[in-house]
């Protein structure tokens, strides 16, 4: 389905607010098993920022029941108590606002600015060429670029697809991981300066055709403890080498080259 939310949001009393990949479903509490072990990753802001995550809910709100007339600053609460010098930006994106991909320019600019470090984590790994030529282009400079992706797919064809672009990366010699104990829902991006955390598949849908929303967050310990988070599912996932990728079964290959066409659809 296109042009439909992906956002993920909680706000409690204009005091807390909820977001990242977890939807409410039992897998998501891993109280029920279907692709193994379910991995999610989200994050809770207080403060100032939670009014960006407010208005972002209303205006979803809005467009689903446009007969509601809201008062938005009825929503709005002063956190004057919490005092931090953590700087976070809430960002939304959708089809609604505009051709240009907001989180696709965001995703190049935390790729751009990397020095040292690269890391990635998505449940999907479908790319425009734009986004392959900004990963290879930090690899060269010699940041160490990392992608961790499902072992066990939600969706047999989009694991082929995500696959199928494992090869231009490897070859670059950027590190791939599969996520071996299940199924990989984190979405998160980050290198030495920040981090970013949301609702946002590495995929063609994320970027143009559901509305989607996240937390970038800037120097800060959140940015250590995400990049803890995903170096500890390093440590349980398995690395996909060249040769391992290029031993793939013929018919896989070929299934995969047709699929290729469909990038845009998946």
């Amino acid at each position: 389905m296109n042009f439909r939310t992906h956002q993920k949001i909680v706000v409690v009393d204009g005091e807390y607010a909820y977001t990242g990949g977890f939807n409410i479903a039992d897998e998501y509490a891993n109280l029920v098993e279907r692709f193994g072990v379910w991995k999610d990753g989200g994050i809770r802001i207080r403060g100032d920022a939670v009014w960006g995550m407010t208005i972002a809910f209303l205006e979803m709100w809005g467009a689903s029941v446009p007969q509601t007339k809201l008062d938005c600053m009825k929503y709005k609460t002063e956190n004057r108590d919490i005092v931090s010098n953590v700087y976070c930006h809430v960002l939304r994106d959708g089809p609604a606002l505009g051709p240009r991909s907001f989180f696709q320019t965001a995703y190049k600019q935390i790729i751009q600015y990397a020095e040292k470090k690269l890391y990635v984590t998505t449940p999907y790994l479908i790319l425009e060429d734009v986004m392959i030529d900004s990963l290879i282009e930090a690899k060269a400079r010699g940041v160490d670029v990392r992608i961790i992706t499902p072992n066990i797919p939600d969706k047999k064809r989009v694991k082929m697809m995500t696959e199928y672009n494992y090869g231009v990366l490897l070859e670059a010699g950027i590190r791939i991981y599969e996520y071996t104990p299940g199924f990989i829902h984190t979405k998160a991006i980050l290198n030495e300066h920040c981090a970013m955390v949301g609702t946002v598949n590495m995929d063609y849908r994320s970027f143009y055709l559901h509305y989607e929303n996240g937390v970038w967050v800037y120097d800060s310990d959140f940015v250590d403890a995400v990049e803890n988070d995903i170096m500890e599912t390093v440590g349980v996932s398995h690395e996909v080498s060249l040769e391992e990728w290029k031993r793939r079964p013929r018919r896989r290959k070929i299934q995969q080259f047709f699929l290729k066409a469909f990038d845009s659809l998946v």
